[in-house]
């Protein structure tokens, strides 16, 4: 009879807890919530601009460096340089939203 009585005790304890205003509901542990939907903002404008420039200047001097156009010729710092700007178009593609 006491156990029952104790375990009755320990019941309405759990029960009777009462959520004070302000507090937010958490989920169980070990289950997945997706994120926030409202925390991804939309890209600032000029970053659309950014990535595409990079790419196409990267494109485009590493065409002309293999065409032996530009001053010195062919030059791997020509080419090194293309390779950034693409670097840094698609690191800029990455963010975009």
């Amino acid at each position: 009879m006491c156990s029952t009585t104790l375990a009755n005790a320990m019941k309405s304890r759990t029960s009777t807890k009462k959520k004070t205003a302000g507090q937010v509901a958490r989920p169980k542990p070990g289950r997945y919530t997706a994120p926030n939907r409202a925390a991804h903002r939309p890209s600032p404008k000029w970053l659309a601009y950014v990535m595409f420039s990079a790419l196409g200047l990267g494109a485009l001097v590493i065409i002309v460096n293999f065409m032996a156009v530009l001053p010195g010729g062919e030059s791997s710092w020509y080419l090194i340089g293309g390779i950034g700007l693409l670097a840094i178009g698609f690191w800029t593609a990455t963010k975009y939203r």
